[in-house]
């Protein structure tokens, strides 16, 4: 399989929340995120402190209502998924929680810790943008309603054809 297919077929099966029909959209939302800060060349990794509150902006507007959407749900959980890396820069402030293995809101403000694609899919998308339009489509079609997808594209800041 090439890393072409690995990486689509790793956006095709992103393990997300279900309960009774309703998905979480924490995932797509931040890998749309991540797409726009590819397309507009900015560096692979970003930081917590940074993606936060766009993140938990979209998941206002297009998440599941919540009392309070928690953006580090994503940040942190899509290691598990095989796209995404995270890089602690302050061990010293990084603490997991007891109950599991994510952390604190606070532990991933006060750890300085930055998370983006992986390396090779980072690389692979910023020389394939027809590849990046088509994982923002898939991400699109498979988590949103089609009357949110432009909105949704406009407050990540992407384009795609």
């Amino acid at each position: 399989m090439t890393e072409e297919q690995m990486l689509l077929n790793a956006v095709q099966n992103l393990q997300t929340w279900r309960r009774q029909g309703q998905r979480a959209a924490h995932k797509p939302l931040l890998l749309l995120l991540a797409l726009g800060r590819i397309q507009r060349n900015e560096p692979r990794l970003a930081s917590f402190l940074e993606l936060e509150p766009r993140l938990v902006s979209l998941l206002k507007s297009h998440g599941q209502v919540r009392s309070t959407p928690h953006a580090g749900y994503p940040f942190w959980r899509l290691q598990h998924d095989g796209l995404w890396e995270v890089e602690v820069r302050n061990r010293a402030e990084f603490v997991l929680r007891q109950s599991n293995t994510d952390p604190t809101l606070t532990a991933l403000r006060r750890a300085d810790v930055w998370g983006g694609f992986v390396e090779k899919y980072d690389q692979l998308l910023r020389a394939r943008p027809e590849l990046l339009h088509r994982i923002a489509r898939t991400l699109l079609n498979d988590h949103f309603p089609s009357e949110k997808h432009e909105a949704l594209l406009t407050q990540v800041g992407l384009i795609i054809d």
